[in-house]
């Protein structure tokens, strides 16, 4: 019986100073530069320390020192049109220049104990501290931020060329004081 196919690497490690571990399946390993990293596993740095992943659709994802972040999904298609990645940052730091993307099945989200922050073409980082209180500074792009899971827009009607239809409504009209 032929083996089973190895799964695809999320991105390698393409930076690290100081000491971080990926646990995996209840095994920890030390990350070096060019080492993979898969979706399920759980990124730790330690002080003073800096970890960059570059993903398999060219984002670039920095954990911070004293951080420890879960790749809950890492999935990419034929294009970065087609990809579904999201982290959980338990604590610290996490910054990230997501690629852009243009239509698609797409999805990037930050998840933390209170909010979840979903990206598109966008720089960003996501602080999470101990008291579980979160900040999201955005430096380009757009970043959605919810307490819950993300809305998605749902397009109800679609006309020609797959664009929301077109719905003319009556104008203005004079109201009586009754």
């Amino acid at each position: 019986a032929p083996a089973a196919a190895a799964p695809a690497p999320a991105g390698t490690v393409t930076f690290l100073a100081g000491d971080a571990t990926r646990t995996a399946g209840g095994k920890s390993e030390k990350l070096a530069v060019g080492k993979a990293v898969y979706q399920g596993d759980v990124l730790e740095t330690q002080k003073r320390t800096r970890l960059e992943v570059k993903l398999a659709d060219a984002s670039v994802v920095r954990l911070g020192p004293t951080s420890r972040a879960e790749v809950q999904a890492a999935t990419f298609g034929k294009s970065v049109e087609d990809r579904n990645v999201s982290a959980k940052l338990l604590v610290g730091k996490v910054w990230a220049n997501v690629a852009k993307a243009v239509g698609g099945e797409q999805r990037f989200e930050v998840k933390t104990e209170n909010a979840v922050a979903g990206v598109r073409g966008t720089t960003f980082r996501v602080d999470a501290a101990t008291d579980k209180s979160v900040v999201v500074k955005v430096y380009s792009g757009t970043v959605a931020v919810a307490s819950g899971p993300l809305p998605r827009p749902e397009h109800q009607g679609t006309g020609p060329g797959g664009k929301p239809e077109r719905k003319q409504i009556a104008g203005p009209q004079q109201v009586s004081r009754e």
